[in-house]
């Protein structure tokens, strides 16, 4: 039987993001929540605990886990505490994600905060079912992604895989394997400046850390999904859902990313939230309800619904 975890990002800051994601989770298309935990209010106070806290009230069977931001809002610790991370502008936002360079970067503060946002989380009492990072950025550099691994194995917890099927060039998972060798063999001919120059996202991460974060899974310390699926993000279609479905692999579970949204107005949305994207997040939430509940789809591509907590 195959297996496939749909896990919802950005849940916390923008309420018509929270209302596709809820109204996702009763029509059970989706069974995973990535939560932002630095989401704030008019007064400009955290209300984490707020939201998570009336998340797992009301769906209480949902797999809820923190989906870590340093690109997007403010952090949570003080902000003089974590200064390499925010704008010089007295905003006291994190940097965007095409603004991070790796030299000015504190990896103590970076290391802090990444700590501040898991505790927080887990102040609430809910069970944390998985780390990912927003934007990607905790993979962009091998000293990062050290201290998203390390993070993990302190707080025994499962990741998100950091590389998308999109880049091993499995974009319909017509092979359920590819060898590592030649992953790193076809990476290699991308020119590293290139990459140098274009950090932030997932698919901007750069080879020399593609092979030291290969590296890490052979040593078998982190739990992770083995596919992370990235193509159903702007290319939202039935006839997508259905591929994805069709050609997911036997040997692993799969993670499939979604991005949610009802239409609405929002009185705050924070940096580093794309509102290009807010009408392709309600094109991803109605198609998925489309198909509701899931089950029945899953259940004729022979799939069925697991979690991070199911991966050995």
């Amino acid at each position: 039987m195959k297996k496939i975890i749909i896990t919802a990002d950005d849940y916390g800051p923008v309420s018509t993001i929270n209302r596709g994601i809820e109204q996702a989770l009763e029509w059970e298309c989706i069974n995973t929540v990535s939560v932002l935990v630095n989401g704030r209010d008019a007064n400009d106070e955290c209300v984490a605990h707020e939201y998570l806290s009336k998340l797992h009230r009301r769906f209480p069977e949902a797999h809820i886990g923190v989906h870590l931001s340093i690109t997007s809002g403010q952090p949570v610790s003080d902000i003089g505490k974590v200064s390499s991370l925010v704008k010089k502008d007295g905003s006291g936002q994190f940097m965007g994600y095409d603004e991070y360079e790796y030299e000015r970067v504190s990896l103590q503060e970076l290391s802090s905060e990444v700590q501040a946002q898991i505790e927080m989380f887990k102040e609430t009492g809910i069970f944390l079912d998985h780390i990912s990072c927003h934007h990607g950025l905790l993979t962009l550099f091998p000293d990062f992604f050290k201290i998203y691994m390390d993070a993990a194995i302190q707080h025994g917890v499962p990741i998100r895989n950091p590389i998308p099927i999109s880049r091993l060039g499995i974009h319909g998972f017509r092979r359920s394997r590819v060898k590592r060798e030649g992953i790193i063999a076809a990476i290699k001919l991308i020119d590293d400046v290139w990459w140098t120059n274009l950090p932030g996202l997932v698919v901007h991460v750069h080879p020399g850390n593609l092979q030291h974060m290969m590296d890490v899974y052979a040593h078998g310390q982190l739990r992770y999904a083995g596919y992370f699926i990235d193509t159903y993000y702007k290319k939202s279609s039935k006839r997508r859902w259905r591929k994805i479905l069709r050609n997911l692999p036997e040997d692993r579970e799969s993670e499939l990313m979604v991005h949610l949204k009802v239409n609405g107005r929002d009185e705050m949305i924070p940096n580093g939230i794309d509102t290009k994207y807010f009408k392709g997040r309600e094109k991803e939430l109605s198609i998925m309800t489309q198909f509701s509940p899931i089950n029945g789809l899953l259940e004729t591509y022979g799939v069925e619904f697991s979690g991070f907590a199911d991966i050995p």
